[in-house]
Order: structure tokens, then sequence, then C-alpha cells
């Protein structure tokens, strides 16, 4: 208590930093008095301290060591002390014991092995010290069954092939005696493939189950490990929900004590409690632990295979043939293993499901008669740029789809990269052939025949291996310097450099056609010289037109060379396509045509029959047999051959019609039109009209005119097939859609008269399908089927600066897509609305409009804002452009000649 003016000072508390003693009681497998990462601790072994601080005051504290056999001592005063382990743990003996040091400097003195209770003593601490490391090495007196578990990837996918590796180890002190067991426990989404395996194990455990076990009796001696035990699963989608499957492995017995045995809390976890245990270790330190592996959804791939006939090369279009039965197989370029491997399917489509993304993948297509791998392929059916070069690195790295052609190599294929959950459509090949082996007198394939292609002279550098594309991959016969292949039934070869070819030789084209024709023709010769094929590298050089065989007459329309010049220096050659003879002549020959591939319910098709005698001799009738496709009937008064009327034929309307052209003479010709009708049922047909000629001198004709089937005696020509596809026209379900892409300067979602459409938009359907709005930002398209659909802006193809705003509530949550719910034949208005109705946009769209029809989409991307002077940024909308401009077409340098009509005043 203090009085007035007194001070009370220095009342301080003086502290001292606290001293700590720590350790482990552990499995010293080895007994070399050192904690090795394989070896465990041993749990719930008391351990006391006692000695006595710098007060001399006494000390006397138990701990218990915890999971890992680890104990602590904090909050100590400077003193001396001494650690006891008064109880031996059960199962053990006692090892070394090890003095544990302060500062990295030993302190304490450790007890022998023969000296028990272990102990370490003369620890001395001073203020703050810390004394680590102060361990009792113990030695197990029996077996200690260990394991662990490997995935066999680091990352599962959805219905693929996936797997763990169990290993069992002996962690103990003495050697296993009897049977030990190991017990795994899939999570939900993994089920087993097939029954485990593993040498010496008895596994139980059938496909379709998840839970498994495996015993072995080999004697393991100590610290050695049984072989290991192969588990494949199959992966469902409900393990990539979670995005992760825990897999819980647990192993017992091989005459092991209770205190190495799974304690209870290990047993509880690994039925009840999973995440609680411990993650496996490669060194098998664990009785029970746990392994997690991420999961991913699988992907797709798809495509078409077609022959080259549309009005354009490499887009899928009416004209093309899809190509059945063509040979599609998925390759992991790392092994060169083809993992899966598909035909095309009627309508030339195929797909692959169940593909591992995140890795790279190839694509290749085979002919299915010679087995060739066919070049250049393409990444888009409806247009875009298959020479786009590949990013696969990044699309890994990223988690992205990639997709390019590959030709830079040996192979030319296609390279992809596919993203979890995602389908990358329209992977596909156009056929587009060096040329076809064909009939000189028919013109029709001819399969079987071998195409040779030899080096004329040196060719410095040429080795058919390196220098023809996918020559290594099969179906090309090499020898020396030559390749060769055989054709198929479509007569297609195929011979493409690639960049390992010299880059410009002479080469030569020889045929061994099939029993029955000769070659070279004598019908249709080759050209006398060599073709020098002009265009630049990556261009091809089309002989014919055409990809199929010439039709036309002997001349310019079957040109074709047997020597060329090429390499990989120059363009490419396509369309050379080779006739050979036909050593016994075919007699009657017949071949057909239409006016028209398309037509819709209700049109008129008139169909062309041309019949030719080109050996034997003449023949006093010819009929002919045709068979119209379902819903096609005969239009009366219709036939004429030679420009004069002909008699209705037997069995109109149809579908079975046999018509009298008449006499033929050897080397004559015979042409028949007629017209049919298409009806209803049409389209549920294959649009295939199928006709054969039959000749004779027999009295009445050819053909039974009740059946209306061949008589005896007659001569068959070949078969002549024409098809028809057959649409619905105004009776189709099929939905067209229609709209604007304009800019809306009041705000009213209407274009008003003097609000500008938008040219040169791209607007993307949900299946690849792209169109481009015209000068006055219109688009139509038809031919939707009557369901939902999605469309959407390219918004690199808008002006710059351009901003969109809703017409519709149905979208994708934003204004540059919309929702199309289409009716059976319904006209659908589907408009995109531009709301900034800013000047800079406003001049970019006036810029366009000046270009006159839109041949393009309008792109943009990157590049700086347009600039034009007609007007102030800042200046009222729809403002007048300034008279201070060029003009859009320069006028003619010369005045109009005098004739020209002069200009009248209204």
């Amino acid at each position: 208590m203090l009085g007035a003016n007194q001070h009370s000072t220095d009342n301080n508390f003086g502290e001292l930093r606290a001293a700590s003693i720590s350790g482990r009681v552990f499995n010293d497998n080895n007994d070399d008095g050192q904690v090795n990462p394989e070896e465990t601790g041993i749990p719930d072994v008391e351990v006391v301290l006692t000695g006595s601080d710098d007060l001399g005051n006494p000390v006397n504290v138990t701990a218990t060591t915890d999971k890992d056999g680890k104990y602590r001592f904090d909050g100590l005063r400077p003193g001396t002390y001494t650690v006891t382990e008064p109880v031996q743990p059960p199962g053990t003996v006692n090892g070394a014991t090890t003095a544990g040091t302060v500062d990295g400097q030993t302190v304490g003195q450790a007890t022998d092995r023969t000296t028990l209770p272990s102990a370490i003593s003369n620890i001395v601490l001073r203020e703050g010290g810390s004394s680590i490391d102060n361990n009792f090495g113990e030695i197990s007196d029996s077996a200690d069954i260990r394991v662990s578990k490997s995935a066999d990837k680091a990352r599962f996918t959805v219905n693929n092939a996936a797997g763990y590796v169990l290993q069992v180890r002996n962690g103990g002190q003495r050697a296993t005696q009897g049977e030990y067991v190991v017990h795994d426990y899939l999570p939900g989404g993994l089920t087993l493939a097939a029954a485990p395996s593993g040498d010496g194990w008895n596994c139980t455990g059938a496909a379709g189950d998840s839970r498994l076990s495996c015993t072995s009796s080999r004697v393991l001696a100590p610290g050695a490990s049984a072989p290991d035990v192969t588990v494949q699963v199959r992966v469902s989608a409900e393990a990539a929900s979670t995005g992760a499957v825990s897999n819980v492995v647990m192993a017992e017995g091989g005459g092991e004590t209770p205190a190495h045995a799974p304690t209870p809390e290990e047993r509880d976890n690994f039925f009840n409690h999973p995440d609680r245990l411990p993650v496996c270790e490669s060194s098998g330190r664990h009785s029970a632990c746990s392994q997690t592996t991420a999961v991913q959804l699988s992907a797709s791939v798809s495509g078409t295979v077609w022959f080259e006939r549309g009005s354009q090369t490499q887009i899928l279009d009416d004209g093309d043939i899809r190509l059945p039965h063509w040979i599609v197989e998925l390759v992991d370029p790392r092994t060169g293993a083809v993992e899966k491997r598909t035909t095309t399917a009627s309508d030339g489509s195929y797909r692959f499901d169940d593909v591992i993304p995140g890795e790279q993948w190839n694509i290749r297509f085979r002919d299915p008669a010679s087995g060739v791998i066919w070049a250049w392929p393409v990444t888009q059916e409806t247009g875009g740029d298959s020479n786009a070069p590949c990013d696969t690195a990044a699309a890994i790295a990223n988690g992205l789809t990639s997709t390019c052609r590959s030709s830079d190599g040996l192979t030319s294929q296609l390279e992809i990269v596919l993203a979890p959950g995602e389908h990358l459509p329209q992977q596909s090949l156009a056929v587009d052939p060096s040329g076809v082996v064909y009939d000189a007198v028919t013109r029709e394939p001819v399969g079987g025949a071998v195409v040779t292609m030899t080096p004329v002279g040196v060719c410095a550098g040429y080795n058919p291996l390196t220098a023809v594309l996918n020559a290594a991959g099969g179906g090309y016969k090499v020898e020396g310097d030559s390749i060769s292949m055989t054709v198929g039934s479509d007569g297609y070869y195929q011979f493409f450099f690639g960049p390992g070819a010299p880059a410009r030789c002479e080469f030569e084209l020889k045929v061994t056609p099939p029993g029955g024709y000769s070659f070279v023709s004598t019908l249709i010769p080759p050209q006398p010289d060599s073709l020098s094929p002009p265009g630049p590298v990556g261009s091809d050089y089309r002989v014919q037109p055409n990809a199929r065989a010439p039709e036309g007459e002997i001349g310019d329309a079957t040109r074709y060379y047997l020597t060329l010049f090429s390499g990989s220096g120059g363009a490419g050659v396509i369309h050379n396509h080779i006739p050979v003879d036909a050593m016994v002549a075919p007699g009657l020959v017949i071949s057909k045509t239409g006016d028209r591939q398309i037509a819709e319910i209700g049109d008129t098709v008139q169909y062309t029959i041309t019949v030719r005698q080109t050996a034997g001799g003449p023949l006093a009738t010819v009929n002919i047999v045709d068979t119209l496709p379902r819903g096609f009937t005969y239009i009366e008064g219709t036939a004429r051959s030679g420009g004069r009327a002909l008699a209705d034929p037997l069995g109109r309307p149809g579908p079975r019609l046999a018509f009298d052209l008449g006499r033929i003479e050897v080397g004559g010709q015979l042409a028949l039109t007629y017209r049919v009708r298409v009806g209803v049922g049409a389209m549920q047909g294959d649009g295939i009209n199928r006709a054969q000629a039959h000749g004779c001198s027999i009295t009445g004709g050819c053909i039974d005119p009740v059946g209306l089937n061949p008589l005896p005696g007659s001569t068959p020509s070949n078969r002549a097939e024409y098809r028809v596809r057959v649409t619905g026209g105004v009776f189709t379900d099929e939905a067209c859609v229609l709209g604007k892409v304009f800019v809306d300067c009041n705000n009213n979602h209407v274009q008003d008269r003097e609000e500008l459409g938008i040219p040169g938009v791209r607007l993307y359907f949900n299946d690849g399908t792209w169109l481009v709005s015209d000068s006055e930002g219109k688009y139509s398209y038809c031919g939707l089927p009557p369901n939902s659909h999605t469309l959407k802006v390219d918004p690199s193809t808008l002006p710059v600066g351009a901003r969109l705003t809703t017409s519709s509530n149905r979208n994708l949550g934003d204004a540059d897509s919309l929702f199309l719910d289409l009716k059976n034949g319904e006209l659908h208005r589907a408009d995109f609305v531009e709301g900034s109705c800013s000047n800079p946009v406003l001049e970019q769209v006036k810029a366009r409009r000046t270009q006159g029809e839109v041949r393009a989409p309008e792109s943009e991307p990157g590049q700086p804002q347009l600039r034009f002077e007609s007007k102030p940024t800042r200046a009222p909308q729809q403002a007048t452009d300034s008279a201070n401009q060029r003009p859009i077409v320069e006028p003619r340098p010369n005045p109009p000649a005098a004739s020209a009509s002069p200009e009248v005043q209204p």
C-alpha cells in the first residue's frame, strides 16, 4: 500500500523459455538404430520422464506414443532428465536405444540391448533447449504383413480399361508362417473387369464384383515382398461424378502377432471410413491404406468417307457418293498400335466412342480392297481449313479439343486431341483418287488391276517408302524403285508424294490387268508425251474434271498419261484415269443416265438409255427390261428412240417395264428416252432405276410378254443403274429458317426502313453447318429436321465494337444465340439485333455494303478498328456521310462508245 507521493518501481516478472524432450518408439526392422522410411512407429507405448530441474524440484511425467510411435515432453525447465521405456512393447524384443541431440550435439547416455527397461539418462537441458530423436528401437519377434497399392494410370477414363497393382511385403523380423490375405474394397463406379490374379495367389472376386480378397502361403523372409496382385477394373460414369475415386486395401496374417495386425480402428476405417486411412506408399508401411485416382469422362469422334463427285472439293454435298465398308483406325502414336478399328456404315459414317481424352490420337483411313491408307483426310465436312497447323501439345496442356491433318512425315492422317466428355465430328476422308482403272468399252471400273509407278531413268534420292505418302503403312508393294497397289472394285489407285520425295522426277505408270483384259488400250490410246502438271506445291492438277471414269467420246474427254513429271516440288496429279481393253468382246453394252439427280414429289424425270453392239453379228430385236424405283411411274406416250415415238412398254405404268427398240447392227447404237413421274412412296425407296438389254433374232422378241423375263437364247447386256435422290418438296416435313442481322438504332427490335442489315456475318448451327448473311444482312437455310436447333453468331465476323441485343427469350443466355423450335414444314423467323448503333459500327456496315454481294464471311479478328473520315465519332446517329469520299467505282478512262444509249431524263 502506497502513501501520498510514494512510487513502487521495478515490479518485474522474469520468464524462462521452456525446454522439451522428444523421440520415437519404432520397429527397427534392420536393427541399425536408425528410423528408415519403410520402418513404422509403435503406438500406445508408455514413456516416463524423471529427473530434477534447476530449482531442485523432482520431475516425474508419463506420455504415450501416438499412432506413428512419437512422444514429446514440453514445458520443461532447465535440468537433468532421464527418459525410460518401463514396459517392452508386446511382440518385440529390445533393440538399439539411441540418445538424442541438442543443437546437433548428442546429449545423454542410452542403455545397451541387454539392459531392461531401456532408458536414456543424463539429458542436460539449458533454458529453451530441445532434445530430439531420443529413440527406442524394437525388434519384432513375428512377421509383420504390410501392403501398398498403385494405379496403372494417373487418371482413369470412363468405359476404358483401368487397373491396380497390390503389393504385399513382410516388414517383420521373422519369416511368415501360414496363410496371409489381402482385402480390397472398390469404391462406387468401379467393378472388377475380371478375376484378380497373381503368381502364388488364390483370389476370389468375379467380373462385376466390387470386393475381392487374395490369399497366399508362400513364405516371405523378413523384408521380402510377395509377387504382385493385378486387379483389372471397369470404370462407369458414376466414378466420374466426383472427379476421383479412393480404393482401400488391407493385409493381415502370416503369423504376425496382434500387435502387428490391423488395429480395430484400421478395420473400421477400411469398411466404413476409407477417407481416414493413410495414403498408400510404395515402401509398404501400412496394414491398411487408400489409393486415390482422378477419373474423367471419355470422349468420342466421328466422320464420313465419301467419293468426290459434288460441286466442291473436300466438302460433303449432295453430289458426293458416301462409301461404305472403308476401314477407319484410331492409332496410338506412341506405340503405333491400333487402339480401335471400325468400318464405315452404308451412309459412309463411322464413330469411335469411349476415347481417352487428353492424349494424342491419329485417325487413318484404309481402302477396304487394297488396305492402302488414303491420304489427305479433312477436319471439316462443311468447310474450313484442313491445312491449319497442329498444336497438339497446347491442347493437351490446356485440356482442349484439337484436330489437324498431319502429312509432314511418312503418313498422311488426322492428329486429334479430345476434351473429357466432348464429341468431335467431321473427321473425314474425301476420296479423290490419282485415277481409276476402267473398261474402255463399258466405262466401268475394273477391279483387281495392279497399278505400278516406276521412275524413268535416274531419280536422285528417290525411295518409294519415304517418297510416297503412306507407302510404309501397308497395302502397297515395294520392289526396288517400283511401288504398286491392287485396285478394288471401284478401280481407285493412289500415289501421292510427301515432303521426303525428290522435287521433280519423271515416272511411268503401268497396269497389270486381271484376266480377260489387256494393257495398253488400243481403243483409247494414251497421250504420246509426258505430263508436266502446272501449279504450286500443295495444289492438284486434274487430268479429267471428274473423279470417276470418263463417259464422253474418245478424245479430250478420255485423255490420260502413262508418263508424267511429279514430286514434292510441284502440283499433284489426280483423275488420271487409265483404260484397259477387254480381250473378249462383251457384245451388248448398256448405259443409263437421267436429266436430274434430285427430284421432288410430283416432278418428272427423263431417263436416257443407250445400247451399243460392240461385237458379234447384228441382232433383229433389242428389248430393254427396266425396273423403276419405288413410287416412280411411267408417263404414257413419252417413249422415243432415234427421234421417233415408240409404243408404250409392256408392264406400264411400272415398276417393271419392257421396251422394244428394234434391230441393231454391229457397231451400232440405239438410244431410248422416256419420262416417269415421281409419286407417293418414292421417298421410301432407294431411287435407283435398273435396266438391262436383251438381244436376239427370235420372232416376237426376246422377252416373255407376261412375266417380262428374258427368253432362252437371248443375249444379255451388262446392268445399268441410275439413282435419283427424292425429296419431299412442298410435301416435306423439313423446316426452313430465315432471318436478318441488322442494326437497331431505336431499340424497338424491328428493322425499320432506315436501319441497315449487316453483310458477311457467319452463323453456326449446333451440328457445325454454317451460313453467311448476304449484302442486305439476310440469310436462309432449308432442309432442317423438325426438332430443336441452336443458331449462333460467330462474333469474329461482326463489325468491331458491335453489341448484340436479344430478339427473343429463347437463347443460350446471350444475345448471339437463338433456340429454334421447328415444326413440320415450318418457315421459322430468327433475327439477330445489333443494339449499339454506334458510328464506328455503322461505318463498318456501310463499308461492307459497298463491296457488293457477299462471297465470304467478313472477319476482322485482332485488327485495329476501321477508320473513316466521313464524320466525327460523336456525330449524331444516322448522320450523313461526308462528301470527301473516294468513289466506290473508279471512272472509266475512256468515254463510252457513241453507240451507247443516251441517258433519258424523266
